[in-house]
């Protein structure tokens, strides 16, 4: 599996924000917490991360 390399000051901060608020993907997606451009990073993040782990034989 690989994690591409997306922008760290911006992706990146998303990324800690949800760790940090302990919040799953869906529970950002629906907080009024994140910003819209947030919720899209985070959405992008979660579907490149899903969509490899779905194409791994298991």
């Amino acid at each position: 599996m690989t994690l591409f390399k997306r922008n760290a000051a911006i992706f990146g901060a998303d990324i800690r924000k949800l760790n940090t608020e302990r919040h799953t993907i869906s529970q950002a997606l629906a907080s009024p917490d994140y910003t819209l451009m947030e919720k899209q990073r985070i959405k992008t993040f979660g579907r490149d991360v899903f969509d490899q782990l779905r194409a791994l034989p298991w």
